[in-house]
């Protein structure tokens, strides 16, 4: 999708993941200012290779079109440190127009509900949905004041079926609740603000899966009736465009990318109607 983002000023979290760091490249490349962030140091010194030429170009004056990316260490879950860093982007770049909300923290997938602790739940809870509050708000105080802004929080076919994962399940549902109270609270200052409900993603964060089992993909492929799981490019796209004034009429939607996953179960719709499986 082309769409200018020049002049828009972007704060994404979690940005050294394996979406995250797409999100950021997309922005930046249609010309937007993203001020990267993440909790992991050497995630950022691994991620920030492949965002320099935005940086150098910038610098240079040969950015032609391209934005600039600023990477900032950045634990979600303190408040404080989320403050601080939209008190520097007010005072060194000018006000967030836009905020991706995508950091979570990578852990062991619980194999049972019962043996799944609070400590569990609180650490989900506190990176996905308090570091998407304290986030937004921060970003909300600039976008009220410039009278403009944009959200996007990255949710999960998880938070609308159950595929595993109860704590992270849990915190992916409630981002779909923020989007709504965001969307429609602020709706009238001119603020948007929508989710993005992946399926699964070919992202480093099913590197121990498939290491352990190199058929993963091809297994997870028969749930989806499209056949095929989504590349992070594929939803950096979709942010882009929710970010963008080409979505300017789509406000408090969740943008389901599951290649049908959620829509109905292909293999037993197939098995009931006594259809064989294609060749």
């Amino acid at each position: 999708m082309s769409a200018s983002m020049q002049g828009e000023i972007a704060l994404v979290t979690g940005a050294a993941g394996g979406l995250g760091l797409p999100v950021v490249k997309r922005l930046a490349a249609q010309g937007a200012v993203v001020v990267a962030t993440d909790i992991s140091a050497s995630g950022i010194t691994e991620a920030k290779r492949s965002t320099d030429r935005f940086e150098l170009g910038a610098a240079q004056g040969t950015a032609a079109g391209n934005g600039t990316v600023y990477w900032r260490e950045l634990d979600v879950a303190d408040e404080a440190a989320v403050n601080e860093v939209f008190d520097w982007i007010a005072a060194e770049l000018g006000a967030c127009s836009i905020l991706v909300n995508n950091a979570i923290k990578p852990c062991a997938i619980p194999h049972s509900f019962i043996d799944t602790g609070l400590e569990q739940w609180r650490s989900d809870y506190s990176i996905i949905v308090e570091g998407a509050v304290s986030c937004s708000r921060a970003a909300l105080r600039q976008m009220v004041a410039a009278g403009r802004g944009s959200i996007v929080n990255i949710s999960s076919v998880n938070a609308v079926g159950f595929y595993g994962h109860p704590p992270y399940s849990a915190a992916k549902a409630a981002l779909l609740s923020l989007t709504r109270s965001i969307a429609v609270q602020y709706a009238p200052q001119g603020i948007r603000c929508n989710a993005i409900v992946p399926g699964t993603i070919k992202t480093p964060a099913w590197a121990e899966q498939v290491a352990a089992n190199p058929q993963t993909f091809e297994i997870l492929r028969q749930w989806y009736p499209s056949g095929d799981v989504a590349e992070p490019e594929q939803i950096a796209e979709l942010a882009l465009f929710l970010t963008s004034e080409q979505s300017r009429a789509v406000n408090g939607a969740s943008l389901v990318a599951d290649g049908g996953l959620t829509a109905g179960n292909l293999a037993m719709s197939r098995f009931v109607e006594g259809v064989p499986d294609p060749a």
